[in-house]
């Protein structure tokens, strides 16, 4: 499927490749549930470009390209939910990253019970990120790790590196 997404077989066929890992996802590949949520997050950015825009224009996230781009996080956020309760740690990463999107754009990511997922869930307070970024380094995650200090700094990447010495 990555071979069809990508185009290096010589064929580029996206359409071919979503039916590919949607076959993975529906027998359990928690790598198939991160791949179908990067094409959604994919859609949602061709759907609604600026999340200014959408705001600036008057627009509910209901309607228009802000609705499309709304729910096209929902559902990466459904698979990324999938992927972490399988114990992909890059799920758990992806859910806190991309919370900020789906407040502007009026996505619902809190769908589904901490059991379905393994306990990713995004609350209202602005602890959801630490904690799905701490969940993600505890699992071994690299990227966890790098995202759970960048955000402990307030996104000052001199403060991480100044940290890590």
């Amino acid at each position: 499927a990555s071979l069809l997404l990508t185009g290096e077989a010589g064929v580029h066929d996206e359409a071919q490749a979503r039916r590919w890992y949607s076959s993975a996802a529906d027998l359990g590949c928690a790598s198939a549930h991160i791949a179908l949520g990067e094409l959604a997050l994919k859609a949602a950015e061709v759907a609604a470009p600026s999340q200014l825009d959408s705001r600036t224009q008057g627009r509910d996230a209901g309607s228009g390209s802000a609705g499309m781009g709304a729910e096209a996080i929902a559902k990466a956020a459904q698979h990324f939910r999938a992927a972490a309760a399988l114990g992909h740690a890059s799920g758990l990463v992806w859910l806190a990253k991309i919370r900020d999107k789906s407040l502007a754009w009026g996505a619902n990511l809190d769908a589904g019970s901490k059991e379905e997922s393994n306990g990713a869930t995004l609350g209202g307070d602005g602890d959801w990120a630490l904690e799905l970024y701490q969940r993600a380094a505890t699992s071994g995650s690299k990227e966890g790790y790098f995202c759970l200090a960048l955000e402990r700094c307030g996104g000052d990447w001199d403060r991480v590196e100044a940290e890590a010495l």
